[in-house]
């Protein structure tokens, strides 16, 4: 057989390759929040709020979040996509925040938090109103599934009429690979 040549083998005879944790990044990301768009033929209805509410509600997207081993800045791991969220007008002393998406394990692997956290930052033109932070499910391979967050925020009326955009902070997460995908 010559040097450059390989030899076929059936799989079930190729030496199986170990799953290992490897340390990705998903990369900063931000939104404009206003109202929840109109129900319109042409698009899907907003997935948040997922009760009709009383209250004013400031909704936005981010079409999809990422995360990158950390080796290879374009090498992608896993990712969220079509994130919907909504922060409900505060009744009672309290403010509600919803979450919407999918988990995109279509890419080299199963996706987790172990730990770490998405951090949303609510804001005004001034900085920071409220932050929220959330421990996603495990984003499973070969799959895509919804997953959500539904969480109180103490957020005063004044300040759910000053928010206007949402910054996704840059974070850490884990995808368990087995060597197959790159």
């Amino acid at each position: 057989m010559p040097a450059h040549a390989r030899e076929l083998r059936p799989a079930g005879e190729l030496p199986l390759r170990a799953a290992v944790w490897q340390r990705c990044r998903s990369r900063q990301q931000f939104c404009a929040l206003g109202p929840p768009p109109p129900r319109t033929p042409g698009r899907a209805d907003p997935q948040v709020p997922t009760a009709p509410r009383r209250t004013a509600v400031r909704h936005g997207r981010i079409p999809h979040v990422y995360f990158y081993l950390d080796d290879a800045s374009e090498n992608t791991a896993f990712g969220l996509l079509d994130l919907e969220i909504a922060v409900c007008e505060p009744a009672g002393g309290r403010s509600v925040v919803e979450l919407y998406c999918l988990g995109d394990g279509f890419q080299a692997g199963t996706g987790s938090a172990r730990g770490e956290a998405l951090t949303f930052e609510l804001r005004d033109g001034g900085g920071v109103v409220a932050t929220v932070q959330w421990h996603w499910p495990d984003v499973v391979a070969g799959r895509a599934e919804v997953m959500v967050l539904l969480a109180d925020l103490p957020l005063s009326g004044a300040d759910f009429d000053r928010l206007d955009r949402i910054t996704l902070l840059p974070a850490l997460g884990w995808s368990l690979s087995d060597g197959c995908h790159s």
